[in-house]
């Protein structure tokens, strides 16, 4: 269907939503143009990428959390990676729910974030099933970091891509078939020329949420290395962060994890790493590339 031919569509909805009133908001200045398939890479600063990373814990729900040893492995990586990729690194350790909320207000909010072609978050923590991971001192969720960086919350970054990556468990159980010794991130004690394009968008758009793991299932970390996960990612944007589209980048990863087998620290037990990511990117992310526009007959 073309722009503005649309027909009228229904909702799969079990009752009809109740209607909101749509505020008409001006159009957002953007590289972009409608038939643009790759993200604008051409500022001078990459983006911003924000690392919560987690090492120590106070005792949240009366358990006491064991400390992650190994995240600062993980630090030194990601620091290292991204900012070969021009990112500038914001490093935010062992902080409390309140602190990581006012920070995430503030990035939000600030007028700086217009002159970033994207934003990337890590968080290195302890996780539960459903979403849940390990602030210092409780218990938040994954969508309570993105949803200050949606479309009509920060328009500094709308038409952006935000990329968020969890190295944390979401869930107790191991994943079986081999040969490093690890530890788990559970929480439990055992175990173009700039443009104004008037054209829309979803409000949920751009994002792309990716995890150490799969749900219902622990993500693993390396006391003396770091998180395998965190480790391969970074070797593979390393290696063609430039060159390939994240999401082959994260394919690759997926497949090298995948086939790899992992010793649990204390046990025989040998274990495999599945990870995954949700996708809501309409075009393709290539740090350093420009914008791509399909050739016309």
């Amino acid at each position: 269907m073309e722009n503005g031919d649309s027909q009228g569509v229904h909702t799969d909805a079990r009752r009809e939503p109740k209607r909101k009133c749509l505020e008409v908001l001006p159009p957002i200045p953007t590289d972009l143009e409608p038939n643009d398939l790759y993200y604008s890479m051409k500022k001078t600063d990459r983006g911003l990428v924000i690392i919560f990373s987690h090492e120590s814990f106070d005792e949240i729900d009366g358990v006491e959390a064991k400390p992650r040893h190994g995240t600062s492995k993980d630090v030194e990586k990601l620091s290292y990676t991204f900012s070969d990729l021009g990112f500038k690194v914001d490093l935010q350790e062992n902080r409390t729910y309140k602190e990581i909320m006012y920070h995430i207000s503030l990035v939000s909010r600030m007028d700086e974030l217009k002159n970033y072609d994207c934003l990337v978050v890590f968080v290195l923590t302890h996780g539960d099933e459903c979403e849940k991971i390990y602030a210092k001192d409780k218990t938040y969720y994954v969508k309570e970091l993105v949803e200050p960086f949606t479309g009509t919350n920060c328009m500094q970054l709308a038409n952006k891509p935000k990329l968020f990556f969890i190295q944390a468990c979401k869930g107790g159980k191991s994943q079986k078939g081999i040969k490093l010794r690890t530890m788990t991130d559970s929480g439990q004690v055992n175990g173009a020329n700039p443009t104004c394009v008037p054209y829309s968008i979803p409000e949920i758009s751009d994002v792309l949420v990716a995890y150490a793991t799969i749900e219902g299932y622990t993500a693993l970390r390396d006391p003396a290395w770091g998180s395998p996960y965190i480790r391969c990612l970074c070797d593979e944007l390393i290696d063609s962060g430039t060159t390939d589209d994240l999401l082959v980048i994260l394919i690759r990863v997926h497949h090298s994890l995948s086939t790899s087998v992992y010793r649990l620290e204390g046990s025989s037990q040998l274990v495999k790493v599945q990870p995954s990511f949700l996708c809501y990117l309409n075009r393709f992310v290539r740090f350093g590339a420009q914008s791509f526009k399909p050739q016309t007959q």
